[in-house]
């Protein structure tokens, strides 16, 4: 959603666009990980399996 140059938006407005733009790349980076680990031949991997547990650990706090 872009906004004109001229448009005012007050600091809800703002708080409002920040949470939506960070709650959507949390909910992706969610649903890469969960991709990641729903593939079996990718959880075998023992050197990004670490790093997709803690990705999901660091989006769940």
């Amino acid at each position: 959603m872009r906004t004109a140059a001229s448009e005012y938006l007050n600091q809800t407005q703002i708080m409002s666009r920040l949470g939506a733009t960070f709650g959507a790349l949390i909910h992706e980076q969610v649903a890469a990980v969960r991709r990641f680990l729903d593939d079996e031949s990718n959880y075998d991997s023992s050197e990004l399996k670490p790093l997709a547990e803690l990705a999901i650990r660091l989006v769940e706090r």
